[in-house]
This record gives structure tokens, sequence and C-alpha cells, in this order.
């Protein structure tokens, strides 16, 4: 049978003539919308059919995949512990990565303001709950003395990332390379002190006095701190009042401190210092004995540091002398047994010396007076005080250029001013002739390696005086006008 007559046969067939009058009865419902969304909708159901069955392929291989590592892991247990632990370093790390945000949120620093509490600073400025600030305050308060916290004090403070109302850290400067810390840790504040690093240099200033030293100085590049500590190194053989004169010349050599985290700086203890008064030259050169004990010597090893200070005041004018004179209210001659230096009302007064004191009190026309009683039968009086030095008190031991009190004008006085008195085994004698021993002479051991150091030490400044004149010169070169701080000071590692 040819096909021909096998289609015909076909199209005669009855269930393929009642199938074709369907098919096209379905294909007119089409034109209608009714039919239209009918066979949309198994067109629909049928790709959705296909891809169902292309779906179950993968998951049947996936089920495949994971007996085959089910029946491997049994075989094989030590790999199962082994994605335990996986999977333990992974949770740690996402720990650790949490942590981390923590500590990289954005630190503040805030400046305390006048009248501002350091919990008004937390709760009302940083925007910090109540609660959560003071538990921070009662913790930083274990290991700093939140009494010292003044105007204008640095206050960081760094908050946590998901609670932006609470304290992740706190951080307060309690020194000039301390800082007190706290972090939150373990739902709870955990305090602790750090230490900022800090850059330690060599300074030297020097120059001519051209009218006072204190102004030579500061216009030299001295701190009044440097300058003040230079008047109290020499005051043991300088009369500030009468031996300066113009023309005379000054040297310090200093340690400076940096802070870079906090941009400030520290300056330190004198190095050496020298003072060239006319044809004479005072020198001082700190140095560490064998024992610990550091202090200032002369080239020759002698101690500078006598058993009384000349001047037990800054910047005062001696105005009476020792000896007889008239007095200024009773009218009549009699023996001055002091020395009297006029300064302004409250300018400190130092200890002459270390000792204990033997009296603070009222004492007659002295008024407020004070007296200390040395070694080797010395005993200095102050008196005509406005007031007494914190914690001064009969019994009291003090050091050697301590402030025990401020000029005034109690008692038989007519000015602010300090009646000075020295007492030799009871008996006043002229403080301006007396001729002190002193503190300490280097011996032996000492005295050689004092003389080392001492040349190491020249060697070292005269490099930095040719650095210092080399820079002149370059800045000449370029025609760059000459700082005085440039041209006198410098700073060395």
């Amino acid at each position: 049978m040819d096909w021909h007559s096998f289609f015909q046969t076909f199209q005669n067939n009855r269930f393929f003539s009642k199938f074709r009058q369907r098919l096209y009865k379905t294909l007119s419902l089409s034109e209608s919308p009714i039919g239209f969304v009918v066979i949309a909708a198994i067109g629909l159901i049928s790709l959705g059919l296909f891809n169902l069955n292309n779906l179950i392929e993968p998951i049947e291989q996936s089920d495949s995949d994971n007996d085959i590592v089910s029946s491997t892991a049994s075989a094989d247990k030590a790999n199962s512990g082994q994605l335990d632990s996986l999977e333990t370093e992974l949770s740690g790390s996402t720990t650790i990565e949490n942590q981390a945000v923590i500590k990289n949120q954005q630190e503040e620093t805030l400046s305390l303001k006048r009248n501002e509490t350091l919990i008004d600073l937390l709760v009302k400025r940083s925007k910090i709950e109540r609660q959560n600030a003071h538990a921070a305050v009662n913790a930083i308060g274990k290991i700093a003395d939140l009494r010292k916290i003044r105007p204008n004090q640095s206050i960081r403070l760094k908050k946590q990332t998901e609670a932006p109302e609470k304290l992740a850290s706190l951080k307060l400067r309690t020194a000039f390379d301390q800082e007190a810390t706290v972090n939150w840790q373990d739902e709870k504040f955990e305090a602790h002190e750090e230490t900022i690093d800090i850059i330690h240099v060599n300074h030297l200033v020097e120059g001519t006095i051209d009218d006072s030293l204190y102004l030579s100085a500061k216009r030299a590049g001295a701190s009044d701190k440097i300058i003040v500590d230079l008047i109290r190194l020499m005051s043991f053989d300088v009369d500030f009042q009468r031996d300066i004169r113009k023309g005379d010349g000054f040297t310090i050599y200093y340690q400076r401190s940096y802070a870079p985290m906090f941009n400030d700086v520290r300056e330190d203890e004198i190095i050496s210092a020298s003072l060239t008064l006319r044809s004479n030259k005072l020198e001082a050169i700190s140095f560490t004995t064998d024992d610990g004990e550091t202090s200032y010597y002369d080239t020759q090893g002698k101690s500078t540091q006598k058993a009384l200070m000349k001047t037990p005041v800054e910047g005062a004018r001696l105005s009476s002398r020792f000896g007889r004179r008239k007095h200024p209210i009773l009218g009549y001659t009699r023996l001055h047994k002091g020395l009297d230096f006029a300064a302004p009302r409250g300018t400190p007064i130092m200890a002459a010396g270390s000792g204990t004191i033997e009296m603070a009190t009222r004492n007659g026309s002295f008024g407020n007076y004070i007296r200390i009683r040395h070694g080797n039968s010395y005993k200095t009086a102050y008196a005509h005080l406005k007031s007494y030095a914190r914690g001064i008190k009969k019994g009291k031991k003090v050091k050697q250029g301590q402030i025990i009190g401020y000029i005034g004008t109690t008692g038989r006085s007519t000015g602010p001013h300090l009646h000075y008195e020295v007492l030799l085994s009871g008996k006043q004698v002229n403080p301006q002739s007396l001729k002190l021993p002193t503190a300490r002479t280097l011996k032996a051991n000492n005295l050689q390696a004092f003389q080392t150091h001492l040349q190491t030490l020249s060697t070292e400044i005269e490099q930095v005086r040719i650095y210092a004149a080399q820079q002149n010169q370059t800045n000449i070169a370029l025609n760059i006008a000459p700082n005085s701080d440039d041209s006198s000071t410098l700073d060395t590692q």
C-alpha cells in the first residue's frame, strides 16, 4: 500500500475524524477572549511541567552526590572533624570581624567646657545613655583622679557600632606620657593605663644679655620653665639683681619631649648650663653618680648646690641690706638682722635649703613667719608673709627650692616684701657674706666618669653649633631671612 492510500484510509478513520473536528472547534474558540485565556493557561502549565522536570534532575544528582559524601565521611570520620573545626574557625572569624568594626569606629575628641562635668559631656553633648556613661566614668575613676580634670581637658571617645548611644571606649590623659583608658569588653568596662609615645630631643639655647636674663633668654627661644630652672640652678652663686650686666652670655642645653599624637611639647631637665658674668664663667652639668643620685656639678666635679640659696625669691629687688639702718616705722637707728626683698604681693617664696620647719605661725612684729632648721647648725627665717603654701606646718620636711609661702605685708611692715634671715648657731649673720660649703664633690670612679661625660657633652654641643652655623649659611644663600629662634636654638636627637 502506497503512502497516499495510507493517509486516505487514516483520514476516513472514525477516531481521527472526531479529533479533527475538536481541534477545529478549539482553534475557532481561540478567537474569543475566553478561548485565548484557556489556551494560554494550558501553555503555561506545560511550560511549568517542563521546568519542573529540569529541576528534578539536579536535585536527584545532588542527592546522589550527598550519598557519595556520606559514604565517604562514614569511611573517614577525620574529615568530619575537620569540617567541624572549619565551621568553628569561620564562626570565630565572624566574631573577630564584628569586634574589628567596633574598634574601627571613628574617634571623637572633645574639650571639657568651663563648669562642665565629664558626665555632662558624655550625656548632653555626645548623647551617651546616662547609665552607660556613669559606668564608664566609674571605671576610669578607679585609675584617674577626676578631680584634677580642668577646662579644655581633651576627652577621646568611640561609640559602639550597633548601639551609638553606648561607649566602646573612653580615654583621658592623666600625664604628659600617660592616658587612662576604659574599653567595653564582656558586657562591662575594663580600665587600664596606656603609655603615650614620646620623642626626646636635646635643645640648645644661647645668646647675649642685652637687658635682663629673662628677656634675653626668652628672645633666644627659651621657655619660662627653663629660664626659671636656670635661675634656681645659678641662684647659689648669683645675685640676679646685682651680678647680671649687659653683654654677659648664657648657654642652656636641655631635653625637650614631644608627644606627636597630641602635638604637645614638654620642657624637661637642663642637661648643662653656663653664665658668663664679665670674666667669671659659672657652669652646671647634670650627672648621675654610681649610687643613682642626680645633681649638678661644675667642671671640677664640685656640686653647684650649696647648703643655702643666695636669693629665696625670684625676680625680687633687694630693698634693704644687713646692717645698721634707720627703722622706717620706729624712726631710730637699729641693727637690721636680715635682707629685705621687695616684690609684688603673692610672689612665691622658696625654702633656701632642705630641712625641717620649726615654726609656721604668727610671730609678733614679723607677722606670718616661718623658720626652717637645716644641717650644720644653720637656720633660715622668713617674715611678713601674706600666707603659707599648702601643707606647710611645724615638723614638715621641705626641699631646697620648694614653695613655702607668699610675699605679703603682715606685721610691722610698710609694704609687701620678704624679710629673710640666716642664723648660725642661733645668731643672725649676713647671708651675702656667708661662705657655704658645697653639697658634694665627686671622687675616684665618679670623677673619672664625670670627666668622660663632660667631654662627650662638649663635643655634642659643638656639633650642634656647627650645624646651626651651616643652616644659617644655607638660609643666607637662599635669601631666607634669619629668624632669631633659628639662629640661636636647635633640636637634636
